[in-house]
């Protein structure tokens, strides 16, 4: 083996221990599986420092005219120690299912309150099909790194995650300004075992192995004080990619009255200006 091979194999065992292969496995799942705008490296400026910092890979649809916006904002975190997610059916008491699904601008927010939430007299509920929101599964409270007690691996992924998911949400990997409906995922995804801990009615411990769960980040960012996170096991990954592309899907389906009465506004409020102007053209020397 010559010294160039040497190298070669040396960096390649580094790779294997760093996020990078997993970032592009992901990233190339999602290129494959659905038609989301796919980015690498992206940056985004931290909510709360103001500092620029890098999220491994953020997934948009765009509907065609830019009044809408759907986001996947992934923090990927490579590694062979097992990651245990606490859960509990009880996570998601008193907490607002509708602040809680995903970060949304206020007008999209409206949007899936209504298809969700409004009730018809005297009728129920009505709830037109929208993966995850009404999901009541155990949620995660906390999340921790099994055999390892220097850092907090999955904090720093799901903070990562949060803030970039954040900056997505209030403005765009593609435009200059966030589209007036905008719903962004923050989602993190692990190399290593994913577990779910919980304890059962006889107060036994149950510990069992995941492809995809979600934990209820807590901490304050902003004026946010709590958002569901995504934590997906590798091999959980063509499962949750489908997911994905299922969501985007309901969600385009309820905001496309929304985005065709905006259409129609500006289309209005444009032929309005285009008017205003000939006459005054028209009352000039």
């Amino acid at each position: 083996m010559n010294e160039s091979e040497s190298l070669r194999e040396k960096l390649l065992t580094w790779l294997t221990k760093q996020g990078y292969p997993l970032e592009m496995r992901f990233a190339s799942m999602f290129r494959q599986q659905t038609k989301l705008d796919v980015r690498q490296g992206w940056h985004y400026s931290d909510p709360e420092t103001a500092v620029s910092r890098e999220i491994d890979v953020v997934c948009t649809h765009s509907e065609a005219l830019g009044l809408a916006a759907v986001h996947f904002a992934i923090s990927c975190k490579a590694g062979s120690k097992p990651w245990i997610l606490f859960t509990s059916l009880h996570t998601m008491d008193n907490y607002s299912r509708l602040l809680r699904f995903a970060f949304t601008s206020r007008e999209a927010r409206g949007e899936i309150a209504d298809s969700q939430l409004a009730k018809s007299d005297p009728g129920p509920a009505r709830r037109p099909p929208l993966s995850w929101f009404w999901d009541d599964s155990a949620t995660g409270y906390t999340i921790v790194q099994a055999f390892n007690e220097k850092t907090d691996v999955p904090f720093s992924a799901t903070v990562s995650a949060v803030k970039a998911a954040l900056y997505c949400c209030l403005s765009s990997p593609q435009h200059n300004s966030a589209p007036r409906f905008s719903i962004s995922f923050p989602v993190v995804v692990t190399s290593a075992p994913l577990f779910a801990c919980s304890m059962d009615e006889t107060g036994a411990t149950q510990l069992s192995e995941i492809d995809v769960g979600f934990l209820l980040f807590q901490q304050k960012i902003r004026d946010i004080p709590a958002i569901r996170v995504a934590v997906v096991a590798e091999k959980g990954v063509t499962s949750y990619v489908g997911q994905c592309k299922a969501v985007v899907s309901e969600l385009q389906a309820i905001l496309a009255p929304a985005v065709e009465r905006e259409w129609k506004g500006i289309q209005a409020r444009s032929r309005g200006a285009e008017g205003g102007s000939s006459a005054a053209d028209e009352g000039q020397p």
